[in-house]
């Protein structure tokens, strides 16, 4: 994980030379967190794609119904069936859950 404020301060400090920041600076674990940002940006744009096309392995997704209901599930190929909370019709789209947010260590989640 990039530690944004520490890449900030490494950056903005005026009186470091070049190569004194790049010795701090992992150049390869940046661009490695740019690219993974990138595609998860890409992956969240996805529209809701038609139920037919969902993953059938219990993976879980968001689902939605013609009304506009949504809630997380997944399908339960020995029963032949759709696993969503409190909603009691078939969805008709889904689209893959987003990543969870990440946590810091030693700094508590709210």
């Amino acid at each position: 994980m990039i530690n944004t404020q520490q890449l900030r301060k490494v950056l903005c400090d005026g009186d470091l030379s070049y190569e004194e920041i790049m010795q701090q600076i992992d150049v390869g674990g940046l661009l490695d967190h740019i690219d993974a940002q990138a595609a998860e940006i890409a992956r969240l744009r996805q529209p809701w794609q038609p139920i037919k096309t969902a993953p059938m392995d219990r993976t879980q997704v968001l689902l939605s119904t013609p009304s506009g209901k949504v809630a997380d599930g997944m399908f339960y190929q020995r029963y032949g069936i759709w696993s969503w909370p409190y909603v009691m019709v078939n969805p008709t789209h889904w689209m893959p859950l987003p990543a969870p947010p990440a946590a810091e260590i030693g700094r508590a989640m709210p």
